[in-house]
C-alpha cells in the first residue's frame, strides 16, 4: 500500500456565496447542552467546488491520509468568518483512488 497525501486548504469565500453540487446538507449539532441552535448553512461531501465571490486561502497544509489531519489553531490564530460569507475545507486535488474518511468541523457563532 502507498502512503498518500494531499494539499488541503481551509478557504473563506467572500461577497456572494454559491455552495459546491452533489454533497448533502447535515444538521450542525450543538456541544453546548441548551445551546442555541445554528445560525448557519453546512453542506459536505460536494463534488464540485464551491464558486462566486473571492476565495482567499488562510491555511494550507498537506494531509497524509494514514495519520489523519488534525489542525487546532491557537487562540490569536482562529479564523473569523462573517456573516454572509463562507468557509471551505478542501482538497487541492482527488485521491488517486476511491476511499472512505470522516472528520469534524468545530465552529462557534458569536454573539448567540
Amino acid at each position: 500500500m502507498a502512503v498518500e497525501g494531499r494539499d488541503v486548504k481551509l478557504v473563506r469565500q467572500t461577497s456572494t456565496v454559491t455552495q459546491g453540487s452533489g454533497g448533502s446538507t447535515p444538521t450542525p449539532q450543538n456541544i453546548a447542552p441548551g445551546g442555541a441552535s445554528s445560525g448557519c448553512t453546512v453542506h459536505m461531501n460536494d463534488t464540485t467546488q464551491a464558486s462566486a465571490g473571492t476565495l482567499t486561502a488562510l491555511h494550507a497544509d498537506v494531509w497524509q491520509f494514514l495519520n489523519g489531519f488534525f489542525w487546532m489553531p491557537a487562540p490569536e490564530d482562529r479564523i473569523f468568518v462573517a456573516p454572509g460569507t463562507g468557509f471551505i475545507v478542501s482538497l487541492a486535488a482527488a485521491p488517486s483512488a476511491a476511499m472512505v474518511v470522516s472528520g469534524t468541523v468545530t465552529y462557534e457563532e458569536l454573539g448567540l
